[in-house]
């Protein structure tokens, strides 16, 4: 049941209901979520996305290869692939709205020409198609152009706001663009920097 996405309270209301034991019933459906996640844990597109991140976030390469190491993989064959996803990893860039990284070649471009990821463009085409279901029953009972184009202009809940930075150094989301910092502070900056930690003050590419 598990493996179909049943939640462990459910599978441990299912089992008490058919007459187990309370205490076996919960010692049963917790080796069932062991079991589960060390199946998760196995899953080879599971360990090459958290092993993405984690290089995204700035993890050496000998935690990453560790992490392969303890979810069973041999380490020659790990270092081999981790070594191959760090150096996707440099290419990647950060998506404009949730900060995800991105394969450029992958990217799509906003409205603003800004480079997002495949989620975060499938979430644009919706409130795109939303609004134009919208625009057309306004226009059907005549509604004015002007009145349709201001509603138009409104931000769309399935458009999320872009979140702040990620800065690796202090683990939070808090960069700033270089341009919201007063000019006076500005020239202090490295010059290859766009954003910077508004906690710690790190740069962040």
């Amino acid at each position: 049941m598990m493996k179909t996405g049943v939640p462990p309270g459910a599978v441990f209301d299912r089992l008490v209901a058919s007459g187990v034991d309370g205490d076996e019933a919960r010692a049963l459906v917790d080796q069932l979520v062991l079991f589960k996640r060390q199946a998760e844990a196995l899953d080879p597109a599971r360990l090459r996305h958290d092993a993405t991140w984690m290089l995204w976030q700035g993890a050496p390469v000998e935690h990453v290869v560790a992490h392969f190491v303890s979810a069973g993989v041999a380490e020659e064959p790990a270092r081999a692939e981790v070594d191959r996803l760090a150096a996707e990893v440099q290419k990647m860039r950060p998506c404009a709205r949730c900060r995800r990284p991105v394969v450029p070649a992958e990217a799509f471009l906003d409205t603003l020409g800004q480079q997002i990821c495949r989620s975060c463009n499938a979430l644009v085409e919706i409130g795109n198609s939303e609004r134009r279901v919208v625009e057309g029953a306004l226009e059907m009972i005549g509604v004015p152009a002007f009145a349709i184009q201001a509603a138009g202009s409104v931000p769309h809940a399935y458009q999320a706001t872009p979140a702040p930075p990620y800065c690796t150094a202090c683990g939070t989301y808090s960069g700033i663009h270089v341009n919201a910092i007063h000019p006076a502070n500005r020239a202090q900056l490295h010059p290859g920097w766009t954003f910077v930690c508004n906690r710690c003050g790190r740069g962040i590419r």
